[in-house]
């Protein structure tokens, strides 16, 4: 696919050229994954930063084999995992960098971590302030805004 910074430039909206990457890490883990990710990645979209969407309640299952740091073993393990998903600059050092950030951080030996080329929204100059449908002109905005994240350090 050829590289292009914009794929639709128009004043509502532009379609940009990421990387999304998707790791996988025991919830156990999570929140000291997420902190590393934080303190380390720029993760901008517009007017907002530390932004990654975390897909908990899932499953991963893998049997050590030769090789692996545990040994091998005759049982398939089953770990309670999430998925963080961010979207970085598509540019080789923000991906060096983020992958670094990741697997130094990361529990496992061989964690498992996706790449994609990925096409994102970033919303233009054009507000639209008064839409109905915008968390702010809804009964449910402060539910729709979300909490206070525990593992971002507020100032």
């Amino acid at each position: 696919m050829e590289s292009r910074d914009s794929l639709i430039k128009r004043e509502e909206f532009s379609l940009n050229c990421r990387w999304m990457i998707a790791v996988q890490t025991p919830l156990a883990a999570l929140d000291d994954l997420i902190a590393a990710i934080e303190k380390d990645i720029p993760l901008l979209q517009g007017a907002y930063s530390h932004c990654m969407f975390v897909r908990r309640d899932a499953s991963v299952r893998f049997k050590n084999e030769e090789g692996a740091h545990g040994g091998a073993e005759e049982v398939v393990r089953d770990v309670p995992s999430a998925e963080i998903v961010l979207l970085i600059p598509q540019d080789m050092e923000s991906l060096n960098h983020a992958i670094e950030t990741i697997v130094r951080a990361h529990v496992h030996e061989e964690p498992t971590i996706s790449v994609t080329q990925s096409w994102s929204y970033l919303s233009g100059t054009l507000k639209n302030e008064d839409n109905p449908n915008r968390y702010w002109n809804r009964a449910d905005a402060k539910e729709l805004h979300g909490s206070v994240a525990k593992s971002v350090k507020q100032s």
